[in-house]
């Protein structure tokens, strides 16, 4: 079997096509190697600690009480985070719903029949699925008309 290397990349030991990814999806995906993803974090991590020790050097107009010391913002950052993520699980007490609020009108409170709800396996297909509707456009499958616009 010919490999197309134009169209198909290498990733994580699976050969993936191009054009299956979505357009955003192409930008992230340096995540799937792990080097790259400890290459970011160890970047990360000595940009947070150069940008400490600027703040030690670096002379600031302090206007707020407790300004003056090293570290300041980022310790104003973390406290308020985690009060935030605090705040969030009381403020979800207040917003949260019963599991059944919406349950007469909702689809998972409809039944379903026992019949008909089968997986199909690729045979059991009807040729107008999209299935065949895909590999019809991508020219895997036979359209079954004839380039003069007549079918056959």
């Amino acid at each position: 079997m010919a490999m197309n290397t134009d169209k198909q990349t290498r990733t994580g030991g699976a050969v993936e096509a191009a054009e299956s990814l979505a357009p955003l999806a192409r930008y992230f995906r340096w995540t799937d190697n792990q080097s790259s993803v400890d290459r970011f974090i160890r970047i990360l991590t000595y940009t947070c600690v150069i940008l400490f020790l600027i703040d030690i050097v670096w002379h600031r107009h302090t206007k707020v009480p407790g300004e003056g010391l090293w570290g300041f913002y980022a310790i104003i950052g973390f406290v308020f985070f985690c009060l935030l993520v605090v705040a969030s699980r009381f403020l979800r007490l207040l917003t949260q719903r019963d599991v059944s609020f919406y349950a007469p009108d909702c689809v998972d409170a409809e039944e379903y029949p026992e019949s008909g709800t089968e997986p199909l396996t690729h045979a059991q297909m009807p040729k107008d699925s999209l299935v065949s509707l895909g590999n019809q456009m991508l020219g895997r499958e036979a359209t079954g008309k004839e380039p003069g616009g007549a079918s056959s």
